[in-house]
């Protein structure tokens, strides 16, 4: 599993360039179909995915999605299972499944305290789908060490609802590269 992902790597990289640079879930969604046809086991793929049929109003699609995203993980790590199911029960408006699953996702930070950026990048957008702005940044804020890949997934547009908080301004203050742009 491991080589295969060596194939889409650059594909997951040209994605999340997409959506810095304001792409659309269209073309997200095209390089996440062309990366689940060289591996339809990539359950990173299907949390993208998911996040782009919702943006697109293909609700169905990303429920099927996002059960992809949970059947395909690992069993001891459903960061992205769970949290393509919480954006899918978000969008059918159930809550609470949604909020139980964002339990099963707390419990498996491998820190509670101090989230990895990645685990961040999942629970936070998942705290945002359930419109959980405190907990999203409560989340954000508890990232040690930030740096350079926390400052570029906090300029993925799922995070533009919190974009203007100065709490998350400071954050990516304080994770910016010297030299990169604002």
């Amino acid at each position: 599993p491991h080589f295969a992902f060596l194939k889409i790597a650059p594909l997951v990289a040209d994605t999340s360039f997409k959506l810095v640079d304001g792409g659309t879930g269209t073309d997200v969604l095209r390089l996440m179909d062309s990366g689940l046809a060289l591996d339809t086991t990539a359950y990173w793929l299907y949390f993208s995915r998911t996040r782009s049929l919702i943006a697109v109003g293909d609700t169905a699609g990303a429920l099927r999605s996002a059960q992809a995203a949970l059947r395909y993980s690992p069993p001891d790590y459903t960061m992205h299972g769970e949290g393509a199911m919480v954006l899918a029960d978000a969008a059918y408006g159930r809550l609470p499944q949604a909020r139980a699953r964002i339990q099963r996702m707390r419990r498996q930070l491998s820190n509670p305290r101090r989230p990895t950026f990645l685990e961040t990048h999942y629970l936070a957008e998942a705290l945002l789908a359930v419109g959980d702005r405190e907990g999203a940044l409560a989340t954000i804020e508890s990232v040690r060490p930030r740096g350079a890949s926390l400052w570029f997934i906090l300029r993925f547009p799922m995070f533009d609802v919190i974009r203007d908080d100065p709490r998350l301004q400071l954050v990516v203050r304080e994770s910016r590269p010297s030299g990169a742009r604002e």
